[in-house]
């Protein structure tokens, strides 16, 4: 997705941005002010294939409505972080986990840019009106999807006191993998939304003195496109489409 800085230079006015990894439909950049400050915020540009395969007037409700929904999410987690009580041993002591769910950006940016996208099961080009979602809050920290080898952190990106323990341990990542799955498929029943969990969305930070691992969501669909289509709330949404 990533296709080159002469596509997205319109998140600059910004600030000075850094294009820091890619989502399931996005591409996520980091922000900073000036060159000595440490990121502060990210920007989402959705310009997948898959989101863009959904009618570009649609998207706008689409991601208007997952804010809301990471809200209700956010909020129920806020009164009852670990809501199914769960823990992991780590060498002989357990930890009890908590979680905790970063808002989405409240700021939507527009632009016409050239994106792949599906239709009629066939890849295929063209401009649409692409939307950047602008100000979540940037966490520092290497996600899931890298923390279990040593060969997926990049040499630019260090490794905190405070993660070291997740990294290079596939044993261990692949159980709080198990257990943050667990809570992504309770949060869909009872919010009735179709969340996704993907390791890239989660970083893990361990509390030795208070004996607690916190979990930090940045995202609650592994793709747009799946939230759009699997939730119930999108049904007339979705019927207008095809009409």
């Amino acid at each position: 997705m990533n296709e080159g800085k002469d596509n997205w230079h319109f998140i600059e006015k910004v600030g000075k941005v850094n294009h820091a990894g890619e989502g399931g439909d996005s591409n996520v950049f980091s922000i900073t002010l000036n060159e000595t400050e440490k990121p502060s915020s990210v920007v989402k540009l959705y310009d997948g294939p898959g989101i863009n395969s959904i009618d570009p007037e649609k998207v706008e409700e689409i991601l208007k409505q997952y804010f809301i929904d990471t809200e209700r999410a956010k909020q129920k987690l806020e009164r009852e972080p670990n809501p199914f009580r769960q823990s992991i041993k780590i060498n002989k002591e357990t930890f009890y986990l908590e979680y905790k769910i970063i808002s989405q950006g409240t700021i939507f940016m527009k632009k016409e840019k050239e994106v792949s996208f599906i239709e009629d099961n066939k890849f295929k080009k063209s401009k649409r009106m692409v939307k950047a979602q602008v100000g979540q809050k940037f966490i520092h920290g290497l996600n899931m999807d890298v923390l279990p080898s040593k060969d997926f952190i990049a040499p630019n990106e260090e490794c905190a006191e405070n993660q070291a323990i997740f990294a290079n341990n596939p044993d261990l990542c692949k159980k709080l993998n198990i257990l943050i799955q667990e809570l992504f498929e309770n949060l869909s029943q009872s919010l009735v939304v179709s969340f996704s969990y993907g390791a890239m969305n989660a970083k893990p930070f361990i509390d030795y003195r208070n004996k607690k691992i916190s979990i930090v969501i940045t995202d609650l669909a592994g793709n747009l496109e799946s939230y759009y289509t699997h939730s119930k709330k999108f049904e007339s949404l979705r019927k207008q489409s095809k009409s």
